[in-house]
This record gives C-alpha cells, structure tokens and sequence, in this order.
C-alpha cells in the first residue's frame, strides 16, 4: 500500500486461456529527476502549511514524524478509506488514541472529510482527503 492505484485483473472467465495484470504507476514515478527534487522541497513547506492550520486550531506544534504521517493520510486517502485502513496504512495499531492523534486533527481543520459526516461514529464511516487537502498536497 504504497499509495497507487489498485491492480486489475482481467481473464477470459471460464476459459481459462489468458489472464491480465494491470499494475499502475505512482504518479512521483512518472516525474523527472528534477521534480522530484522538487517534489521534496516542496514537502517541508506543505508540513509548514499543515504545521500552521493545525496551531491554529489546536493551539499545539506537532512533531515533523506526526506531520508526515497526516501528509500521507492525505495522499492515501484519494479514495475513501476506514479509519482501520488508514492506521494500518501508516503503520499504527487501530487504537481510537491513534485516530485522535493522527485523522481527527485534520478532519477538524478540513483536509479529510468523512463520507458519513450525520453519523460520525457508525462503523461504516470512511475519511477522504478534501479539495483543501488535495491543494495542500499538490502545494498550489
């Protein structure tokens, strides 16, 4: 879970003749050398522009690990994921301490979103990064 797309599969069903695997490309591969380069120069200010919306909002600087974590909650959740998904994605145990120390901080400050905001706690609930976060990544 490196943060691309699903793989798809496809056969000829019944047959059994033929099967084809489609593996994406994360798109930092398809860039350049040099926009990479860019691309990580570009991340010390995206973790300013995080570090700065979360002080506002909860009066408290966070450590430059939890904020890279939050950045790639925010790329991972290009398409909505469960709280359970995204712990494990970054590596963390399902613990609701985790998930107010790692998704609830920027689901306040409005990068992520859950799919079920009426219901908060259901356990259908699935977070997906916003227009705000999706810029934030992308540093626009």
């Amino acid at each position: 879970m490196n943060g691309s797309k699903p793989a798809v599969y496809d056969t000829d069903g019944d047959e059994r003749r033929f099967f084809v695997i489609v593996i994406p490309v994360h798109e930092v591969f398809l860039l350049g050398e040099s926009n990479q380069d860019k691309q990580k120069s570009n991340q010390g200010i995206i973790e300013d522009h995080l570090r700065k919306a979360l002080l506002l909002v909860y009066k408290k600087d966070y450590k430059k690990q939890i904020l890279k974590r939050m950045m790639d909650i925010l790329i991972y959740c290009d398409t909505a994921k469960t709280k359970v998904e995204i712990l494990e994605y970054i590596g963390l145990t399902k613990q609701t301490k985790k998930f107010k120390e790692y998704i609830e901080p920027i689901v306040e400050i409005g990068f992520l979103k859950r799919t079920l905001p009426e219901n908060p706690t259901s356990r259908n609930q699935k977070y997906i990064t916003t227009t705000e976060g999706n810029k934030l990544i992308i540093n626009e």
